[in-house]
């Protein structure tokens, strides 16, 4: 179940948690996962290199809440591959979300 689409949550929430299904991930694909809270603080970093090609690959990472509720406010999570071309120049996809928690 979960409540993946919804824009409110509310701050008694047990985890913020990211995840992606991603297609095409390739060997040396770099995976950086970030969720900050609404004063920007990065509150969950995660980052990860690729060992192998894969066709789909659902990745997630996430926060469990470490206290009674989560401070009011919008939290932004965002996942990015990071990848390196033929020419030496590295290509960024990226995915952004952003929920509020009252």
């Amino acid at each position: 179940a979960g409540h993946y689409q919804d824009a409110r949550l509310l701050h008694n929430v047990p985890a913020l948690v990211l995840w992606a299904d991603i297609y095409n991930i390739r060997l040396g694909d770099r995976v950086v996962v970030r969720i900050t809270d609404p004063e920007g603080g990065v509150i969950h970093a995660y980052e990860s290199v690729m060992d192998k090609t894969q066709a789909r690959r659902f990745l997630y990472s996430g926060i469990k809440r470490k206290s009674l509720y989560w401070p009011d406010g919008t939290y932004s999570g965002e996942i990015s591959i990071y990848r390196k071309t033929k020419d030496g120049t590295e290509q960024r996809f990226q995915a952004k979300r952003q929920v509020l928690l009252h």
